[in-house]
């Protein structure tokens, strides 16, 4: 970066190695990788990230601004006998424009790039069960866009509006707009009111959004083209800060609903030997409201939060709730600190209500869930002793030893019927305990 040129630039360069493996007690990847001896899962990922962001100062208050990233994937997975095999690339271009353009108005335009190429392959192997989709799985954009934004400031800046309109050009689907707007007021010193309304659209993929269906002994199948998804948000914030004595903290609201007037859903109840990948028949939303509060009491700070979800689909009967969602949510956490945070502890736990599970009815008792699965609660804590270039760190996960019962459901025979991993709705493991060291080093 050079400043004093106007000009600041700030690269990233990031590399993730992962290698996922479970499965059969005795199961070795090297040798029982696409046979029947023993089953196991293994995923092998493999990500490099690029990117750099450069801001040139081109005038009084204006700037323009390049942003440039990339990157390549690769994926090898195994679940039990199916193989999935893919490498995607992803490349993204910004080139926007900022400059105020009367008093209290900055308006920011822009044009942009992206692009992305996966090439997917699924091999059944032997296939005992007969599922049909082997084959490539293939997906390719290159999407060129113009976008436009201001910013526009009232009463001393007591309020925000930024309005933004972007306009993406499909092949398949021609110009797509966005809208999107966004206002914040400052109703007093510590009371903030935050509103935005906007929409979305994306396309998507389901092999790489459920993964968990390819473990399935189900078939899947696509019903026809997936279309894309397209949705409307809305989101409201206030937020106060408070201070009494020797206590001070935040009080919080957060409503936000998302409403799809196209979606892809994955569907689990429509064959209880399929699971279907089908564009959505009407609407769907999602309504939620997090209720959270601060308190700093020296020398501890408490945090206590409330989540409610519903996620349903809108259908001619009425509203399905959809599963594997917990519509109520509590988290509490207390963080205490020395004087000079050269020792820190932390505890939390977090409740959660109970989900509605997929449709087992048509399956031998055996292996039926019920309606609904049990609450649960997770407790965690952490310690750190702290040093100038480094922190010694100990904790323990799921403290109470919390686990479901029998989350694979035919478990003892995973290349059978009704063998299904991807209906799990609680945690698997137990209480975990865990050791680190954080060194700080000074390079550049």
């Amino acid at each position: 970066a050079d400043e004093d040129a106007g000009i600041i630039s700030r690269s990233h360069v990031k590399y993730t190695w992962e290698d996922r493996l479970g499965g059969q007690k005795d199961f070795e990847a090297d040798r029982d990788l696409g046979n029947t001896t023993y089953y196991g899962q293994l995923v092998e990922n493999r990500r490099l990230e690029l990117s750099d962001r450069t801001e040139f100062a081109v005038g009084q208050d204006q700037a323009i601004t390049i942003h440039l990233a990339g990157s390549r994937h690769l994926q090898d997975a195994w679940y039990g006998l199916t193989r999935y095999d893919a490498e995607e690339f992803t490349g993204y271009a910004d080139l926007a424009y900022a400059l105020p353009w009367i008093e209290e108005q900055t308006l920011t335009t822009g044009v942009s790039w992206r692009y992305t190429d996966m090439q997917a392959d699924i091999d059944l192997g032997s296939n005992p069960l007969g599922k049909t989709y082997s084959g490539s799985h293939d997906f390719r954009e290159n999407v060129p866009g113009v976008y436009a934004e201001n910013k526009s400031n009232f009463f001393s800046d007591a309020l925000t509006v930024i309005t933004g309109l972007r306009a993406d050009f499909r092949s398949d689907e021609g110009a797509i707009l966005t809208p999107r707007v966004f206002a914040r007021l400052s109703v007093d010193e510590n009371t903030t009111l935050r509103a935005s309304v906007g929409t979305a659209f994306r396309k998507a993929r389901p092999f790489v959004e459920h993964p968990a269906a390819l473990g399935s002994w189900r078939d899947i199948r696509v019903t026809d083209a997936l279309r894309s998804e397209r949705a409307v948000n809305y989101g409201l914030n206030l937020t106060h800060l408070y201070s009494a004595a020797s206590i001070s903290g935040t009080l919080s609201l957060d409503i936000y609903r998302t409403v799809f007037s196209r979606q892809v859903s994955a569907e689990y109840d429509d064959d209880p030997n399929v699971i279907v990948f089908r564009n959505l028949d009407g609407s769907s939303a999602s309504d939620n409201v997090l209720v959270e509060a601060t308190a700093s009491i020296a020398p501890m700070e408490i945090r206590v939060a409330y989540t409610y979800t519903d996620l349903y689909e809108v259908t001619d009967g009425g509203n399905r709730r959809l599963p594997f969602v917990s519509p109520h949510r509590f988290l509490a956490v207390l963080h205490t600190a020395s004087a000079d945070d050269a020792w820190q502890a932390t505890l939390s736990a977090e409740w959660q209500n109970t989900q509605l599970l997929p449709e087992t009815g048509s399956y031998p008792e055996a292996y039926r869930l019920p309606e609904k699965s049990d609450a649960f609660t997770l407790v965690h804590i952490h310690l750190q002793r702290s040093w100038e270039t480094f922190d010694l760190y100990v904790g323990m996960e799921n403290l109470l030893d919390v686990r479901q019962d029998n989350p694979i459901l035919n478990a003892a025979r995973p290349f059978e019927r009704y063998f299904e991993p991807g209906f799990s709705w609680g945690p698997v493991k137990g209480r975990e305990a865990y050791a680190g060291l954080r060194a700080r080093l000074n390079l550049f």
